[in-house]
């Protein structure tokens, strides 16, 4: 469900919720839990407007009771870093960082700086840019921020909310002589659903639909309801989803797919509490289903680590060189880890980066994701990573590195952290760690078998 947060003073109504001031200014200290105050719920900020003081961000919900969910807005912690997270609070997200997930049936496509761009091709309305692994929920909302890049002649931009067969159901923004948002079939160009809609070049639109799967539509731009319609050609089963533009350059932008019911659940009333979060749920809603938050702005933490945790760099003493071996970031005694950052600094003259560079880690059995860049300069690489996860305590390991010796025999090279490496509980709070550093030393080429 979508939220728009306020870091000024007002009174929280509806969707538009009021910090009074007690919040940072970007919002990274915002947090939500269930009605428990300390299980977390799935965030994602879709975008933060410092002019305005305001951020625009969806929260997943396991379930909404029709009598009324009650969950907690935690916020005020200076030190806390955001965690946000699409991929965790959608049925599928798509930050366009690479098109590893996509296949290009027709036009140029590529992905740079966490966009989608359509380089070349006058027309791939047909197939455009497809998703290869679609996600099989049948009711659900598409959503994706879209724009044109160039400013002469018919220029439409779209994303096909199913396929099926080799035709699909389009949800798309056109800049013609007249300007609308559509909704279209192109089986044999069924019947098109228009509504008035200005559209500017260079100017991203969040173009949204909504699909019940028993062919009821709504579709939304920025946010706002431009049409609802019944068209029994957009009751079909979802096999697959697509990215299209006709005529036109055009960028794209955070995709993501949720579950979608209609009518959707409504927000409640909201009650503040501080300093110290005090559960006041309202138990009756005013509209079925209906969502009854609590705000507490003070985020405290509730479990202190009784260990001292140790991340070592777990790296083989010797390697021969032109073999390919891996290196494990370790942990050990970790209480209520959730994210974290680390650097590591080694010789590329010795030992060099690999394909797939950084993988995911794992501890008691959950997923570590991760997230890397690798920054070359001269004989000193650097690994910048970031991770993520549901609460985890225990031991195991947050990354895998996979490297190549290609140093000469008897040359060593430190693999070491450097820089702000840290990582964090639930309430973004640092823990305290003992980080281990380690290296590796070349061996001489393993002699070749004599047959």
């Amino acid at each position: 469900m979508e939220l728009k947060l306020h870091s000024s003073n007002g009174s929280s109504i509806g969707s538009d919720v009021y910090l009074n001031n007690h919040g940072k200014s970007d919002f990274s200290d915002i947090r939500f839990t269930e009605s428990d105050g300390q299980s977390l719920l799935d965030y994602w900020i879709e975008k933060v407007n410092t002019n305005e003081g305001t951020a625009t961000v969806w929260v997943e919900f396991h379930t909404i009771s029709t009598s009324g969910t009650g969950f907690y807005i935690y916020y005020g912690n200076p030190n806390a870093t955001s965690t946000s997270n699409g991929s965790s609070t959608f049925v599928f997200y798509e930050p366009f960082n690479n098109l590893d997930a996509w296949t290009a049936v027709g036009g140029c496509w590529s992905a740079s700086g966490g966009v989608c761009h359509q380089l070349w091709g006058s027309q791939t309305w047909e197939y455009g840019l497809v998703l290869k692994s679609p996600p099989t929920t049948d009711s659900r909302k598409v959503s994706c921020n879209m724009k044109t890049v160039n400013s002469s002649g018919n220029r439409y931009m779209a994303f096909t909310a199913k396929r099926y067969g080799g035709n699909g159901l389009y949800c798309h923004l056109r800049k013609e002589a007249t300007q609308v948002q559509r909704c279209q079939a192109t089986a044999g160009l069924k019947t098109a659903h228009d509504a008035g809609c200005n559209i500017s070049y260079q100017t991203w639109y969040r173009l949204t639909v909504g699909v019940n799967g028993s062919g009821y539509v709504k579709a939304w731009v920025d946010g706002v309801l431009k049409q609802s319609f019944n068209d029994p050609d957009w009751d079909r089963t979802w096999t697959g989803i697509s990215l299209n533009t006709y005529w036109t350059y055009a960028d794209f932008d955070d995709l993501f797919v949720a579950n979608y019911c209609d009518p959707e659940p409504s927000w409640g009333t909201w009650a503040e509490a501080y300093p110290t979060p005090t559960p006041a749920i309202s138990p009756t809603p005013t509209v079925s289903p209906t969502i009854s938050p609590t705000v507490s702005p003070t985020v405290s933490p509730t479990v202190s680590p009784t260990l001292t945790p140790e991340v070592r760099i777990d790296a083989p003493d010797e390697v021969h060189s032109g073999s390919d071996f891996s290196v494990k970031v370790n942990i050990s005694g970790v209480t209520n880890l959730r994210n974290g950052n680390y650097d590591i600094i080694y010789n590329p003259t010795i030992i060099e980066l690999i394909q797939p560079g950084v993988t995911d880690g794992f501890i008691s059995d959950t997923e570590i994701y991760n997230s890397w860049n690798f920054i070359p300069s001269g004989i000193q690489g650097k690994i910048t990573v970031l991770f993520d996860s549901q609460v985890v305590s225990g031991a195991g390991y947050l990354s895998e590195l996979h490297f190549r010796a290609v140093g000469s025999a008897s040359e060593t090279s430190d693999i070491s952290f450097t820089g702000d490496c840290a990582l964090f509980d639930p309430l973004a709070n640092e823990l305290t760690l003992i980080w281990i550093n380690g290296s590796v030393q070349v061996l001489a080429p393993e002699p070749t078998p004599t047959p």
